[in-house]
């Protein structure tokens, strides 16, 4: 593999994490982790495709197809594992709500 297709596999799994980031993301802890997982779910769906000649989605030196097809699913399985929903505030007191 040449220089330049390990730096676009990186900007490529970079991307998706900013991607699901901009989503689903709560600041730069976060985002590190998306892109923690997604460098290493690209990489091993790049390194399962060549080791099982897997040819589908092969854009020159990289196995594309899986490596993204597994740097999203790694990386929306961290984001469904990290999401924690808004927790609802509690009324407000009778004597501060609005007169209906």
């Amino acid at each position: 593999m040449t220089w330049v297709a390990g730096l676009f596999g990186v900007v490529m799994a970079a991307a998706i994490a900013a991607g699901v980031h901009l989503r689903w993301g709560r600041g730069c802890g976060t985002w590190a982790v998306y892109t923690v997982m997604a460098e290493a779910g690209f990489w091993a769906g790049h390194g399962l495709a060549n080791r099982f000649d897997w040819t589908w989605g092969r854009w020159g030196p990289l196995a594309l197809g899986p490596a993204v097809l597994s740097a999203i699913l790694l990386v929306g399985l961290t984001a469904f594992l990290l999401y924690t929903p808004p927790t609802p505030s509690r009324p407000a007191p009778p004597w501060e709500r609005p007169p209906r």
